[in-house]
């Protein structure tokens, strides 16, 4: 799928800002209707479109939506460009190309509908694993020489295939993505109005020398010289022209024109010489000299593919960390030393170079991923080495490519991860261990109808039930908290609506049986609000209640569970600075959460970052703010011994974290690992717990251990 970057709704053109959720919603809501299609969350964003998973209302099916950019919208070239892909995938109907569903126009704006893959592309892919198994990447790329056949004998030329227009779904197959620079064969090269003479379209890493000198002369062959450096990619772990000498654009493009690139033997001995054969004629500069077909790509290849399985190579993809580049199948070769520039790096480098070179119609024209911006990160001395560091940490985590999150382990180094829950037609949010370490207890929703349940599970995956159901579809449960390893509070919503009428709730587990504890309007603060933590006493919540108004809002108190009494940690100026997440640290003396410095929205940035409050003797509490409102670190939960928080540091466009753990000056103490991924709220909605840290009793069989 697209490389995700943070952006503006596309049903919305102004730049007016889209009111906050409801307060009592999950963070899976909606980001608005966009005729019959609900929209779940952006997945990506290019020069030109912006890609959503969305749910069809009435066909209750989750699928992809690209729409044109609202900046865009007036481009003639951009809607000239779409009208293009959508013609393109409309002629297409193959397995390992992604399907088109609908195209037309919606409220005046385009839209193409396609089937939304669960998967991760080969870019993503290779950023998890580094160089492939010989016989899974060989299989990868005859797949997509499959598709481009069936394109190709459509008369459609790709002009962009790149590991990242290469999707590998969960079932193993691969497919071909972004049909937006395609063009027909058979058109009149003269009239297409889109490029012109000595404009340069496509990927500067993956383009044939005939592409890369401006040439009109593009047909099959370059589709064919792509191929291979994809290939090349997947086998060394970056593209021919990616080293210390081919860092600009223009030395990349001009390398493709005149240089030879090192063999794929030079780069990864285990190769065999036939293979690297297959890729040098691939790669061969004259076109007639490469094969003569995509279909012949994908014979030769088949005799390299034994042993091959794709779909377990995706599976062992989103079960290790992100940060260990290693392959997951065992095979003999040694691992490859990584390259001397990232990915992420050469395409920020490419990007500038192009500028001063004048050539920007390459990423104009293009419908690349949009390159983010360095986070900022908390001002420290140098941070030490990841200590040891006990337990576990259960995050409600979105896997890059899936679109929905579920509950996964990690080890706090980012050693092992392990995913224990997976309902293709569910969403698993606000997970809580029990104090024991054993269970796991979360809140389970349905993308169709929005009801929700509450769950409990052990803390290896198995077991997992529903202890509370939603009476009805308008019904909510949220917000899990433990009494006791027997007793847990939740929050109960009767209707979805905004109005005051939220009660907590007890559940016994072992029955579940439950019983009303409190209506939130007694607390005399407001009948709105989550609870997000309990004092390590268990007679106090911390809660996150919103206040009746003009300007409604979330603040952060502590609510006595026997007479409901309310008392302020923090409150905002009336504004929609909204705060989640309060955390009760393990010796009960302070309390940590998730602060918005500004209300964001369309057209403002977000800053957020951590608040804590320390209890005075008298009872009240003393809160601090973080003092770099635009470093983005958000609290997870505390360390089981209280020796830090666990903050995630967010990327700008929230693309991805670095787990961290935070003093109490709001200082980096340690790196722990990171998810490099989109969807993981940082807490604009999502007011429940984002994940929780334990020690698990070692008789619990998790992971690998």
């Amino acid at each position: 799928m697209p490389d995700p970057n943070r952006s503006e709704h596309p049903a919305s053109h102004d730049a007016s800002p889209r009111p906050l959720p409801d307060l009592s919603e999950t963070e899976m809501v909606s980001l608005g209707q966009f005729g019959e299609y609900r929209l779940l969350e952006k997945l990506g964003e290019g020069g030109m479109g912006v890609v959503y998973r969305a749910f069809h209302v009435e066909l209750e099916r989750v699928v992809a939506l690209k729409v044109v950019r609202a900046d865009r919208i007036g481009d003639s070239q951009a809607v000239e460009r779409f009208r293009r892909e959508i013609k393109a995938a409309g002629k297409l109907d193959h397995p390992n190309i992604v399907l088109a569903h609908d195209a037309r126009q919606i409220d005046g704006t385009h839209i193409l509908v396609m089937e939304f893959i669960e998967g991760l592309d080969l870019a993503q892919l290779l950023r998890l694993m580094g160089p492939l198994p010989v016989a899974d990447a060989c299989e990868a790329i005859r797949q997509a020489a499959l598709g481009l056949q069936h394109a190709h004998e459509h008369e459609l030329i790709h002009r962009d295939i790149k590991p990242s227009n290469l999707v590998l779904a969960r079932t193993g197959i691969v497919k071909i993505l972004d049909l937006g620079l395609a063009r027909l064969r058979s058109s009149d090269k003269a009239s297409d109005g889109t490029t012109g003479e000595g404009f340069v379209i496509g990927t500067p890493d993956y383009m044939a020398p005939e592409q890369a000198s401006g040439s009109r002369e593009v047909d099959a062959h370059s589709d064919i010289y792509s191929l291979g450096c994809t290939l090349y990619a997947l086998l060394v772990g970056a593209p021919p022209f990616s080293g210390p000498s081919h860092q600009q654009a223009y030395e990349k493009m001009t390398a493709h024109v005149h240089e030879p690139p090192a063999s794929v033997r030079e780069e990864h001995p285990e190769v065999p010489d036939s293979l690297s054969a297959v890729v040098d004629r691939m790669l061969a500069k004259v076109p007639e000299d490469r094969y003569a077909s995509a279909a012949d790509v994908a014979h030769v290849l088949s005799e390299f593919t034994s042993g091959s399985d794709l779909a377990d190579l995706l599976a062992a993809a989103i079960g290790r960390p992100a940060t260990k580049r290693v392959t997951a199948i065992e095979t003999s070769r040694k691992t490859q030393p990584p390259r001397p520039k990232s990915t992420w790096l050469v395409v920020v480098t490419c990007v500038l170079a192009l500028i001063g070179f004048g050539a920007w119609m390459i990423w104009q024209s293009g419908d690349g991923p949009q390159v983010p911006e360095p986070a900022n990160t908390v001002q420290v001395a140098a941070v030490p080495e990841t200590p040891e560091l006990p337990g576990w940490i259960v995050l409600s985590w979105t896997l890059q490519g899936i679109g929905k999150p579920d509950l996964w382990l990690f080890r706090p180094d980012g050693s092992e991860r392990v995913q224990l829950t997976d309902s293709p037609r569910h969403f698993d949010v606000h997970p809580c261990f029990s104090p024991d370490g054993l269970q796991v207890a979360f809140i389970r929703g349905s993308e169709s109808d929005k009801s929700t349940g509450l769950w409990v599970c052990r803390s290896d995956g198995s077991g997992a039930t529903e202890l509370v159901a939603s009476k009805t579809g308008g019904e909510r449960v949220m917000s899990p908290v433990w009494r006791s390893n027997a007793e847990i509070l939740y929050v109960r919503d009767p209707h979805l609506d905004r109005m005051p009428d939220m009660e907590l709730w007890q559940v016994d587990v072992q029955n579940g049986e439950s019983h009303l504890v409190f209506r939130l309007r007694e607390t005399m603060v407001g009948g709105v609000g989550m609870a997000t933590d309990i004092s390590p006493l268990g007679d106090r919540l911390t809660m996150v209640l919103q206040r009746r108004g003009v300007w409604p809002m979330a603040n952060i108190y502590t609510v006595e569970l026997e007479s409901a009494k309310a008392s302020v940690v923090w409150r905002d100026m009336p504004d929609e600075c909204k705060d989640a997440r309060a955390l009760w640290s393990p010796d009960g003396k302070q309390i940590a959460w998730h602060h918005n410095f500004t209300r964001g929205g369309l057209s403002d940035q977000y800053y957020y970052g951590v608040g804590l409050a320390r209890e005075s003797e008298d009872g009240t509490w003393e809160p601090r703010l973080q003092s770099e409102p635009d470093t983005h670190i958000t609290p997870v939960a505390w360390a089981p011994d209280g020796s830090g928080l666990l903050c995630a540091r967010m990327t700008e466009d929230e693309s991805g974290a670095t787990l961290v753990l935070v003093d109490d000056s709001f200082q980096e103490t340690a790196t722990l690992f990171e998810l490099d991924v989109d969807s993981w709220q940082p807490g604009r909605q999502d007011l429940g717990r984002l994940g929780d840290w334990a020690i698990v009793p070692a008789n619990m069989p998790i992971g690998s251990r």
